[in-house]
């Protein structure tokens, strides 16, 4: 299971924070839209990698940044976690 959180911050009144969850497998109990009571378990992240939106190139089955490394440049695919209108955090390079 991962979970992407879609609000930037718990609402006041509820209590609550809206997420996305993504669950491998099929699991019939779970339907759209639903709600459920879960328990999260927070680590310390590392130092994240934040990178201006706009440096993202959307690709037909992936994204790509442009990586300037010793006087040469190279695409590089990514895989993006938290993204905003002017930045992504967690941009990690695929192998």
């Amino acid at each position: 299971l991962s979970a992407l959180a879609t609000e930037s911050a718990i609402e006041a009144n509820t209590r609550t924070l809206k997420i996305r969850a993504i669950v491998k497998g099929r699991h019939e109990e779970l339907v759209s839209g639903g709600f459920a009571k879960v328990s999260l378990e927070l680590g310390s992240a590392a130092e994240p990698i934040v990178i201006p939106t706009q440096a993202i190139m959307p690709q037909a089955r992936e994204k790509k940044v442009i990586v300037y490394r010793g006087g040469t440049t190279e695409f590089k695919e990514v895989s993006t976690g938290i993204r905003d209108s002017t930045s992504t955090r967690d941009a990690v390079a695929v192998p």
